[in-house]
């Protein structure tokens, strides 16, 4: 364990206090935010140490209420689980800074859909028919908080043109990365086009709302038959064709990526509605170019360094078939 995650060790033991809740700790995953694993007579729960200087309170607190709707509306996805003063979370003070804590409860024999690793060198097993209900998931998502006026974004981040690869973009600049250099022509030719397209479609009930917005294979628990969506850490309002982008992205070397497009975009259409290629292909450059700014404030990290290395080359083919395809729509 490296001095870092000691350290969020200590912070999330002793913010379980406030849940009334002990036993040993043991850290599951560490991307954004530590993720341990609590397991004692009372449970098992995923606790959670926020990335520091990302979400706030009110951001955080709103994404709790998210998931205890969704739970409430019948959506698998994880129990929030308050502390004994009833509130969603607590904070606590990790080395200089303050972060927050929440605890949820743990997915019982649930498994990851599957990995960015595997869809990146096309080595996974996942079938056209898992993206086809993930599909179909991602659509009863947005017709679930299209529909509910409570449920907004305005405490989150916005996916849109800005937040997606504009100046002050969520994840960073995308052509801050040395890489991106030698091929930004292509790349600002593309972003320009995306600025357009957004423009000029509008952001309307049926093209845009509250998003989960992360939704990779890794974020898809499947246990027998159910599929549970964890990680609700980015959702706030977006386009609803970057979902189905986020999902789809990292398979696109995958020799079946074909059939998962038109399975995932096929599902989400018979439970909200159909999605055209040239949105699917403006979201999948728009994701691409978030990964690069996400690696561009990052270096040093080894996931941040293989998108450096292995992604770059990636993004411009996207920005190539979407300029391609918009080329396409305006005849």
């Amino acid at each position: 364990m490296t001095d870092q995650s000691a350290t969020a060790e200590h912070a999330v033991i002793s913010a379980l206090v406030e849940y009334g809740l002990t036993g040993p700790v043991h850290l599951v995953k560490y991307r954004e935010n530590h993720v341990f694993r609590l397991t004692n007579d009372r449970g098992d729960f995923a606790v959670r140490l926020h990335r520091a200087h990302y979400n706030d309170g009110a951001a955080i607190e709103s994404e709790l209420h998210l998931l205890r709707s969704l739970d409430q509306a019948g959506f698998s996805v994880p129990k929030v689980i308050d502390t004994k003063n009833g509130e969603l979370f607590t904070s606590v003070r990790n080395g200089d800074v303050h972060q927050y804590v929440s605890v949820l409860e743990w997915v019982p024999e649930a498994t990851p859909l599957g990995s960015i690793e595997s869809g990146f060198d096309g080595s996974s097993t996942i079938t056209p028919n898992a993206f086809r209900r993930c599909g179909e998931l991602a659509g009863r998502l947005h017709n679930h908080l299209a529909g509910h006026t409570t449920i907004t974004g305005d405490k989150r981040q916005a996916w849109d043109y800005e937040g997606l690869v504009g100046e002050h973009a969520i994840w960073g600049d995308p052509f801050e990365l040395s890489e991106v250099t030698p091929v930004r022509d292509i790349l600002d030719e593309a972003s320009e086009a995306l600025r357009a397209h957004l423009t000029s479609i509008g952001k309307t009930s049926t093209n845009y709302s509250v998003i989960h917005a992360d939704m990779t294979p890794e974020n898809i628990l499947v246990a027998d038959s159910t599929m549970t969506l964890i990680d609700f850490d980015d959702f706030g309002s977006g386009w609803h064709a970057f979902e189905l982008a986020t999902l789809l992205f990292w398979f696109q070397r995958h020799h079946k990526f074909s059939e998962f497009r038109d399975a995932a975009v096929s599902g989400y259409a018979s439970t909200r509605g159909v999605i055209d290629d040239h949105m699917i292909a403006a979201m999948l450059f728009a994701r691409g170019m978030t990964y690069l700014g996400w690696a561009a404030r990052r270096r040093g990290d080894e996931t941040a360094e293989f998108i450096a290395a292995q992604l770059v080359s990636q993004v411009v083919d996207n920005a190539r078939d979407y300029l391609s395809a918009t080329q396409r729509f305006r005849r």
